[in-house]
């Protein structure tokens, strides 16, 4: 009878082992999924100041462009206008 107690005892200890050690493994698992998450987040992150960045310095160098030849165009109309007016005066 009291081998047969002990041996019900290590069992439940056995079993109660079996589940601490189980709820343990889901927890970590359930952790590292949690982490791979957080990392995919990141890496979404970062792609997109990255995607964003490059737009805003495509835009910068558009901006740029244009400016350069508003100025040119100004410039050249500029110099027309000095033109026209030296051809009017020797006229």
């Amino acid at each position: 009878m009291v081998l047969r107690q002990t041996a019900e005892i290590e069992e439940r200890r056995t079993q109660s082992e079996r589940e601490r050690l189980e709820a343990e493994r889901q927890w970590v698992e359930a952790a590292a999924q949690l982490e791979e998450k957080r990392l995919q987040a990141e890496k979404k992150r970062l792609q997109a100041l990255a995607q964003v960045e490059r737009e805003r310095s495509q835009a910068e160098r558009k901006a740029e462009r244009q400016r350069m030849q508003a100025a040119a165009k100004a410039e050249r109309q500029r110099l027309e206008a000095i033109a026209a007016t030296e051809r009017e005066r020797y006229n």
